[in-house]
């Protein structure tokens, strides 16, 4: 292996020949672990191929032989880069340049899990020193130093480290230079959406004077921070209550970036249930933010917050998300609007609380499903949803209007042109006959099916997908 020779060159007396020497070691290194990835899968293809057959005595010792390697080019890449640590800590106390392409390469190699070993808590410290620099000059060590704590922040063994450099990298959030503030703020991110940022008081309070302070971006990178460090599971506290007066204030903020990231800090504090309900905004105030919305992101960001909050009961009077502000976006001429507004519906149909919400747009989600262009994934969506509220005795015993809409669709789709919306149709007529209310389509499904089946059996392209077992209800077992 050419890395220790090259490794040499890291104390080199020109600048430029280090800095190259470290790129080079960098782009060795991730070759090997190309081919040691590349190893690896074969001997995964290798294990399976040993489970599925019978192997002969050849044939295992050529599997063997590739575990083998395996097991060597990790065992020798892991010693080289070991062997040349201490070179690359060195170069963390040379010029700035120098100190640049040696983290670099650092992140490099605490990409892989292969050589993550090769960090040890020494080599992790000195990348946390680098935070601490002063300098008059726009500082690019520190941006570099900031990019590698990124990247240590997506491993797991890594955390404990980086949640001890969160102190020392909270200053750079006032930092004098502009660049840094924002790799120092984008770098805060990685750590809430990794789970290793604790929002205590000190990084709350700073948190919350930075986005009342703060520009239209900063604004939405604060409230992503409150937003991922919010989630279950993320930090080790709840967030402060001040969090949910910024984000109710961020609802009219000029920047749409920053009204989605406020409408999604408030869904996610709706699961935690140490926040009592005077805490939130009113309902009226999260209507009127959707129904003055000129952004869709927006609009379907406050619809998915409104329901959770309903769905939760944050509000103190029973409320439902009105058709007004559900139908322009059903209707919306975005396809990824569309998707989002039936995904939410669908998410939340079988819930008795939300009843007469999707009852009062049934016939605009139908209207959506009748029509033969719109995406085959919403359109299938809507299928698998109705299914789901036919299996709700309350939608069809309460509901005239649901059984009429429902058995005058599912017929018609049987001979859609889009064979996923058929398949889809397919699955709903078992469940829809075992129930006398929708005895007439249930007939007319059988009129289009059997035919259709015996034309399949008879040229023998019955297939399994086409089968189906139908309970039926009483009156139409004579058809069967």
């Amino acid at each position: 292996m050419v890395i220790p020779g090259i490794a040499e060159l890291f104390e080199a007396e020109d600048e430029d020949v280090r800095v190259v020497a470290f790129e080079t070691v960098a782009d060795i290194a991730k070759i090997q672990l190309a081919e040691i990835a590349k190893i690896q899968l074969q001997v995964a293809k290798d294990k399976d191929l040993r489970v599925a057959t019978v192997r002969t005595a050849a044939e295992t010792a050529e599997i063997q032989k590739h575990i083998n390697v395996l097991a060597e080019q990790r065992q020798l890449l892991r010693k080289t880069i070991s062997n040349i640590m201490a070179m690359i800590l060195r170069a963390l106390d040379c010029t700035q340049e120098t100190q640049i392409a040696a983290l670099r390469t650092l992140a490099t190699f605490s990409e892989s899990d292969d050589l993550c070993d090769t960090l040890n808590d020494n080599v992790l410290n000195k990348i946390i020193s680098g935070l601490s620099q002063e300098e008059e000059e726009e500082d690019y060590v520190t941006l570099q130093t900031l990019d590698t704590l990124a990247v240590l922040a997506s491993k797991t063994q890594f955390h404990n480290n980086v949640k001890g450099a969160i102190r020392d990298t909270l200053p750079l959030l006032e930092h004098w230079s502009w660049r840094i503030k924002q790799k120092a703020l984008s770098t805060f991110v990685i750590f809430a959406r990794n789970g290793i940022l604790d929002l205590g008081d000190e990084i709350t309070s700073r948190m919350i004077s930075m986005l009342s302070a703060g520009d239209s971006d900063t604004s939405a990178s604060v409230l992503n921070i409150l937003y991922s460090a919010a989630k279950p599971g993320h930090g080790d506290g709840p967030v402060m209550n001040p969090d949910i007066l910024v984000a109710t204030d961020s609802l009219t903020n000029p920047n749409w970036h920053v009204r989605v990231a406020a409408f999604e800090v408030l869904e996610s504090l709706a699961n935690d249930p140490s926040y009592k309900k005077i805490n939130f905004p009113e309902y009226a105030t999260i209507l009127n933010c959707i129904a003055d919305e000129i952004v869709e992101e927006v609009q379907v960001a406050g619809l998915r917050t409104l329901f959770r909050l309903v769905d939760v009961e944050i509000f103190r009077d029973r409320v439902a998300v009105p058709e007004t502000v559900l139908n322009p976006l059903i209707r919306s001429s975005s396809e990824d609007t569309r998707i989002s507004t039936i995904g939410i519906l669908s998410s939340y149909s079988t819930k008795a609380k939300f009843f007469s919400t999707i009852q009062s747009v049934i016939p605009t989600i139908i209207e959506r499903l009748k029509d033969t262009d719109e995406d085959s994934t919403i359109r299938v969506t809507i299928v698998q949803t109705l299914c789901d509220m036919v299996k709700r005795d309350r939608f069809w015993t309460g509901s005239p209007v649901f059984v009429k809409h429902v058995g005058d669709i599912i017929t018609s789709l049987l001979h859609d042109k889009d064979t996923a919306v058929q398949m889809a149709a397919l699955q709903v007529v078992p469940v829809i006959s075992q129930h006398d209310a929708f005895g007439t389509t249930v007939e007319n499904s059988l009129e289009v099916l059997l035919p259709a089946a015996h034309k399949k059996e008879a040229s023998g392209a019955v297939d399994e997908t086409f089968r189906i077992e139908m309970s039926c209800p009483p009156g139409l077992k004579a058809m069967n």
